[in-house]
């Protein structure tokens, strides 16, 4: 019922933009993957995320955080702020 409506909507979408909004759409989206924060990356389902979206949009972009210190191997698979002066603050 509601993929007709999106089907619509989106091949309405695609005939109102000339190819060179789209090219130029296309080439923006390329260029700067989204920088992601995964808060509380240290459980289970963290660091499984953490290393599919590194692997993906790069080490850089993805930038994991938690109250609880890591190991060194997340330490040297990227970004890894800490958080104890946010912790100190909010006591």
């Amino acid at each position: 019922m509601l993929s007709r409506p999106a089907s619509f909507l989106s091949s309405l979408l695609r005939r109102s933009l000339t190819p060179a909004v789209r090219r130029s759409l296309a080439s923006s989206v390329q260029a700067e993957p989204p920088r992601i924060l995964i808060t509380g990356s240290l459980g289970q389902l963290g660091t499984e995320l953490a290393r599919l979206l590194r692997t993906k949009y790069g080490r850089d972009n993805v930038i994991m955080s938690d109250i609880v210190k890591p190991s060194k191997d997340i330490l040297d698979s990227g970004q890894y702020p800490t958080l104890s002066k946010f912790q100190n603050a909010l006591q």
